[in-house]
């Protein structure tokens, strides 16, 4: 199998390798999908990695086909999940910070002599456009 005489043995070799890889990432897709799906009874999930098992290139073609829209919208519904959770940290990150917070930190280093007045008005504009 890897007879590299010629340019054709390299080829085929790169083809096979990337072949398996790209199976194995689809694999650990699937097993992820079925470990995610809280829909599917945990006897269902059994079938299907022990199918997974024994005839891996078959059922992963057969999950994909059955399962393929379904693991689209959970696929979805994760990922509204995780940006509806980074909105929220993120706004609540925003809060905690008002903008006379700001500009009394920036009057105390304005008094200090730690910002120069350009540095001060530029921090206040900043707080209040926010």
């Amino acid at each position: 199998m890897f007879n590299f005489a010629n340019g054709w043995g390299i080829v085929w070799t790169v083809t096979v390798l990337s072949a398996y890889l790209i199976c194995m990432v689809v694999l650990f897709v699937v097993i992820a999908d079925l470990f995610d799906d809280h829909e599917l009874i945990p006897s269902g999930k059994t079938v299907w990695i022990a199918f997974l098992i024994f005839v891996p290139f078959l059922t992963l073609l057969l999950y994909i086909v059955v399962r393929g829209r379904g693991m689209a919208g959970r696929r979805h519904r994760q990922d509204l999940h995780v940006s509806q959770a980074n909105d929220t940290y993120l706004r609540n990150l925003r809060l905690q910070y008002s903008a006379a917070d700001e500009i009394l930190k920036a009057r105390s280093l304005f008094d200090e002599g730690i910002l120069t007045q350009e540095q001060y008005e530029r921090i206040k504009a900043i707080a209040l456009a926010a």
